[in-house]
């Protein structure tokens, strides 16, 4: 025997869906698969930096970390970017083999640090972001700066929760 799907438009109390009604839920749901789309579709597009220096997005986060903080090691920046070791590992391999990173020993550790070539990627890369934040500043009219908070603490409330099953 199939299980009936409520549909009624009742309240649910389960700590996941908020204490929505079901027509709430499913709205949610289209307008979080409508973000991502439109995210996506807007920000999937390669970027000519990329492409110019044969570079992934998450090699050119990486480097972002490691030019802010000089001798960071490979177990500090997978601490901080939530990725495991072995992938950070790999990274680091990766970006060593274009040259864009040096690594100094100091006994068992390895601090790692940008390269000047790195190091002008994360500026080209900054300045980017810059320019997409003031071409998309016209999404945030209308969302004030407590709306922001708000969303932001949700956000970091969300990571946080993520990181913890990790």
């Amino acid at each position: 025997m199939e299980k009936e799907i409520d549909t009624s438009m009742t309240e649910y109390n389960d700590p996941v869906n908020l204490g929505m009604t079901s027509e709430e839920i499913s709205e949610t749901y289209l307008k979080q698969a409508q973000f991502a789309r439109l995210f996506l579709n807007r920000n999937g597009k390669k970027r000519k930096l990329l492409e110019d220096n044969n570079v992934t997005e998450t090699e050119v986060s990486l480097l972002n970390i490691i030019d802010l903080i000089p001798g960071i090691t490979s177990l500090e920046l997978a601490q901080k970017t939530s990725t495991s070791k072995g992938a950070v590992a790999q990274i680091i391999k990766s970006l060593d083999g274009k040259g864009l990173l040096k690594r100094e020993r100091d006994g068992k550790k390895i601090y790692l640090f940008v390269t000047d070539k790195a190091h002008e990627i994360v500026l080209q890369d900054r300045q980017e972001w810059l320019e997409n934040r003031r071409k998309t500043a016209k999404y945030l009219q209308g969302i004030t700066a407590e709306d922001f908070r708000t969303y932001m603490k949700v956000l970091d409330a969300l990571t946080e929760s993520m990181r913890s099953e990790e």
